[in-house]
């Protein structure tokens, strides 16, 4: 494969791609071609702990046929894969090993060069994280969330260009969620699994609450925080919610990490109960009545048909985003 580096790029001055179509549609263009595309041929098991929407199938493809066209479209388009790709991992309760290297065998910030990897090629699993990776999705217990300070740490001194950062607590991921135990949730606290009082507003973060380990990382500019329960547990987790609107988490460069409300998202689903745990008898349909009735979003994103059954559960799940602000007076 030849060398597209350099300033040597012809302007393509007889293509209609660069001739007619203005700059921010053929931008766009690029972009729409360096997605994630998925393999539907093999799905992952409906009762795996880490099945759900967007995550029903384990093959995904970033191609990146793209960059090898031209010297032009390399110049304009090199950057894409990076920013565009998601790294995703499970700590608890993930996909078998050998599914997730299938999952991030087309990280583009995970090869050395173009020229040396086919488009295809399959990595080894590593805990390694690229510089140059922008995005990051964690799928946590809650157990190690409140203990990830080593992690926070790890990823803050590899992933130097990470701007987005999203954590993700399932149903399953709650401390003692197989008794159906209420969800406690505490950003500012270092042990939310034992009976304590809530933080307020006004007071700081403890020390070691997984709240305060966000010191560690400059240049995050984007936290997304997921939760998800059944929908019998839906007050515990908008107690939660309420809460987390007053989180500030203090960046190491400065800044703030403020809740945007205006992208506060209340989603639903429903899927096959888990293979273990305390299943409390609900009905899944009068379940999901409920939570659109009052306003929560079941549209399927992903395009894959609804499961409905006794053997069901109705999920609620709620994504809180936080924005990197000078300091608190800007909010």
């Amino acid at each position: 494969m030849p060398c597209f580096e350099g300033d040597n790029a012809s302007s393509q001055e007889g293509s209609p791609l660069f001739n007619r179509i203005p700059g921010e549609i053929r931008n766009r263009i690029f972009e729409l071609a360096v997605t994630i595309s998925i393999d539907k041929q093999e799905s992952f098991p409906r009762h795996g702990f880490y099945y759900r929407p967007g995550f029903r199938y384990p093959n995904r493809k970033l191609d990146t046929a793209l960059l090898s066209t031209c010297r032009r479209v390399y110049q304009e388009t090199h950057f894409l894969p990076a920013q565009s790709y998601v790294r995703v991992k499970w700590h608890g309760r993930g996909p078998p090993a050998r599914v997730q290297e299938n999952i991030q065998q087309d990280s583009p910030v995970r090869r050395r060069t173009l020229r040396t990897r086919p488009r295809h090629s399959t990595v080894q699993q590593d805990t390694s994280y690229h510089p140059n990776l922008r995005s990051l999705h964690l799928f946590t217990q809650q157990c190690w969330l409140e203990g990830w300070r080593s992690s926070a740490e790890k990823i803050s001194q590899q992933a130097l260009g990470l701007h987005n950062l999203k954590i993700t607590l399932r149903h399953s991921d709650w401390w003692w969620w197989e008794r159906s135990e209420p969800l406690k949730l505490d950003a500012k606290q270092c042990d939310t699994a034992s009976p304590i009082v809530h933080s307020t507003a006004s007071d700081e973060f403890y020390d070691n609450s997984w709240g305060h380990h966000f010191y560690f990382f400059n240049g995050l500019k984007k936290f997304e925080l997921e939760l998800e329960t059944v929908e019998l547990k839906r007050s515990g987790l908008d107690e939660i919610v309420f809460r987390a609107k007053d989180w500030q988490f203090p960046l190491g460069d400065g800044k703030l990490l403020v809740l945007n409300p205006t992208k506060t998202k209340r989603r639903g689903w429903t899927g096959v109960k888990l293979p273990s745990g305390r299943h409390v008898p609900n009905d899944p349909v009068k379940a999901k009545v409920r939570l659109e009735r009052d306003g929560v979003d079941f549209r399927v994103e992903d395009g894959e048909p609804e499961i409905l059954g006794d053997d069901c559960s109705t999920y609620y799940v709620v994504t809180l985003t936080y924005e990197a602000n000078r300091d608190s007076c800007s909010t």
